[in-house]
Order: C-alpha cells, then structure tokens, then sequence
C-alpha cells in the first residue's frame, strides 16, 4: 500500500544530504561537478529570491551549498540513466532537470478550477 510521503525532520534531511554528498564526493567512476558551480550558484540565487522560505531553512542549517550540490548530481545521475535507456540526450537532460532543479516559485498558487454554470439563465 502507498501511503502519503513522509516529510522528513530537519535531521533527517540534514543527514540524507551529507551521506548524499559523500557519496557523490567519493564516487571515483564519475565525473561529478565540483562544489559551487555555476549552476549550482543559479540554483541558490533562484531559492533566494522565489523560495525566500526554503532558502531560509537552508540556509540556517548550514546546507545551501551540499542541497544544490546533490541536485545538480542527482540530475546528472538520472541523465545518465535515462541515455543509457535509450532517451536521446537532448530530452534525457530535459527529463532529468525537470526532475531534480526545476521549481515553482513559493508562492505560486495553482489556478483554481472554476466552475460554470449549466445554463446561461444560471449566470
């Protein structure tokens, strides 16, 4: 059975991204992208400007940096995946970004269903 994901405590997320960056930091069979990259660096300032609340909370645990390093691995872990199943490159890494970098500002709201009326003598 399925349930609702758990969202994790701050602890538990804390040690999921340090055992996360070892694990990329040690990985000698690829070639994963240095700490701080440009990309990386877009990633923190989008957070700081569109997700004021989530760059916060990161930033106050002291894991800014390690978050947007997993991401930008875990992308080019999920590309490689994808390439090596056949996807062609180009919407391999376009699948793997939507996945793992790209977010909804916080605020954004989903726009709401409306409903109409039946008939128009209902308006």
């Amino acid at each position: 059975m399925i349930g609702p994901k758990k969202t994790p405590t701050d602890q538990e997320y804390k040690t999921w991204i340090k055992k996360t960056v070892k694990r990329f930091q040690e990985d000698e069979t690829e070639c994963w992208p240095a700490m701080s990259s440009t990309k990386q660096q877009n990633m923190i300032t989008f957070w700081e400007y569109h997700r004021p609340k989530m760059y916060a909370d990161l930033k106050s645990q002291g894991l800014l940096k390690e978050t947007a390093y997993v991401l930008e691995c875990k992308m080019m872990e999920e590309w490689d995946a994808l390439r090596a199943a056949g996807m062609n490159s180009t919407d391999a890494k376009l699948q793997a970004e939507q996945d793992w970098m790209i977010m909804d500002p916080e605020d954004w709201d989903e726009p709401e269903e409306q409903e109409y009326p039946e008939s128009p003598a209902e308006y």
